[in-house]
């Protein structure tokens, strides 16, 4: 199966454009994910890892904590406006991954990914999701292309909603407001029409996402 890898860069975040005062009060997970791309937000994020050789960047501004550290202290409470994005290495059911999201809703925290998100991608089969829409998006992007990839299957790797395969630029974004996940590989394929095979989360713990990582935050 043919894989498109993205690549996360700073100017990439600003375009995640900030809500306005016309949109909702939860504005879409692309929206919210815009401020985390600015230094002044440090004190209002906090990365959680499983081990800290996952995030082995030490001079990031944000706080970095193991899920260890994050589920046995109350100090990782912060603010209400606090964020957290969970990068633990499984986010299976009643993993350290999942406890820890469980947690940061539990203390009024906007978590990537949500429990619901996760147990949303945990389905073994893709058609329990609702993805037609998101079908009906791929396909309109691909024939805008002018050609179809080949071979008849192929992937994408999203960070954060971006992607660098520009065909596919509006449909990452879609994906990723749907199922809010900071890193996620996602699977097409191709009957009469394209579709959504399957959407795995990927590890953070691979060099390629340890890269993305330091270079988004």
């Amino acid at each position: 199966m043919e894989t498109m890898r993205t690549k996360l860069s700073r100017p990439a975040m600003t375009l995640l454009a900030a809500p306005t005062d016309d949109e909702p009060k939860e504005p879409p997970a692309a929206a919210r994910l815009a401020s985390l791309g600015s230094r002044s937000t440090a004190s209002r994020l906090i990365i959680v890892v499983e081990q800290l050789k996952d995030w082995p960047d030490t001079a990031t501004p944000y706080k970095v904590v193991t899920a260890a550290q994050y589920l046995g202290s109350t100090d990782h409470s912060g603010a209400p406006q606090t964020t957290v994005v969970n990068l633990c290495r499984s986010y299976k059911y009643l993993s350290v991954g999942y406890y820890c999201s469980l947690l940061a809703e539990a203390r009024g925290q906007a978590v990537l990914p949500s429990v619901k998100t996760i147990n949303d991608l945990s389905r073994k089969a893709i058609y329990g999701l609702d993805t037609d829409e998101l079908d009906y998006a791929l396909n309109q992007s691909l024939e805008h292309t002018g050609k179809r990839p080949m071979p008849v299957e192929f992937s994408m790797d999203i960070y954060f909603g971006t992607t660098e395969y520009t065909p596919l630029a509006d449909l990452a974004r879609q994906i990723f407001d749907t199922f809010p996940t900071p890193l996620m590989r996602v699977e097409f394929q191709r009957d009469e029409d394209w579709k959504i095979g399957a959407i795995r989360v990927h590890n953070v713990s691979t060099p390629l996402c340890q890269t993305t990582c330091r270079v988004c935050f």
